[in-house]
């Protein structure tokens, strides 16, 4: 009973943040202006306009900020683009000029991702920026700038992943979003959360110096990208 009690208690306080996260996020993107001359924010949150958006948004979003918060000790800039796509729109300027002044990249991985256009340009872009920089990530050298989150699929994803720590969120990925926050998985999902950025909070502080000519990167298509490999990549 007591601990029934306590899950209640804790949905209800998720489902605060989620509204107040919801309020705030439109008139936080609006106040920057495209001519700012540094980083605006901590993270870039990559991830495609489908059913996978309603979790990344309200299961993951709340337990990110509030424990990204705790790790860096101040509350964190986090860009998530909420507008919907129209089919053939082109990626737009307000999502590439966000990216040019992010720090890091969390893309969500799983064959819809790879199947969005916008997705496939936006890791492109921080690619193209860790090949600059030479800011990689691999197993022997963490902390690049991109930060993968893997929640579906495994037998059809980047090659390039194979040399990336990500996090392996598979098993708390439900499209029953609302079922899943009153279930005890997702208190198993806010401790794989706070130990992960943990690490994530590291390299935000270690990036270099923000540069403009990153404004003028549209990313490149790399094959890599969506060329399948039979196995899935290192987890964390």
């Amino acid at each position: 009973m007591e601990k029934a009690t306590v899950l209640v208690e804790l949905v209800e306080e998720l489902d605060k943040q989620r509204r107040q996260f919801e309020m705030r996020q439109p008139a936080f993107q609006e106040t920057h202006t495209v001519g700012a001359d540094d980083y605006l924010y901590d993270v870039f949150i990559s991830h495609p306009h489908d059913f996978s958006g309603e979790w990344v948004r309200y299961a993951f979003m709340p337990l990110f900020q509030r424990h990204l918060a705790g790790a860096l000790e101040r509350a964190p800039e986090v860009f998530i683009d909420q507008q919907e796509i129209s089919p053939g729109e082109s990626w737009p300027l307000r999502l590439r000029v966000s990216l040019a002044h992010s720090r890091i990249l969390v893309p969500f991985w799983s064959p819809s991702y790879l199947r969005s256009e916008w997705c496939r340009r936006e890791y492109s872009v921080m690619r193209q920026r860790e090949k600059q920089l030479g800011h990689y990530t691999t197993q022997r050298k963490p902390g690049g700038l991109i930060a993968p989150i893997l929640i579906a699929g495994g037998t059809r994803l980047p090659l390039y992943p194979r040399q990336i720590p990500h996090l392996d969120l598979r098993d708390y990925f439900f499209q029953a979003v609302k079922v899943f926050l009153q279930s005890p998985k997702y208190l198993e999902l806010e401790a794989q959360i706070r130990d992960w950025v943990q690490r994530l909070a590291q390299v935000i502080e270690w990036v270099p110096e923000w540069r403009a000519e990153w404004l003028d990167n549209l990313g490149e298509e790399e094959p890599a990208l969506i060329q399948p490999f039979s196995y899935p990549p290192p987890a964390l």
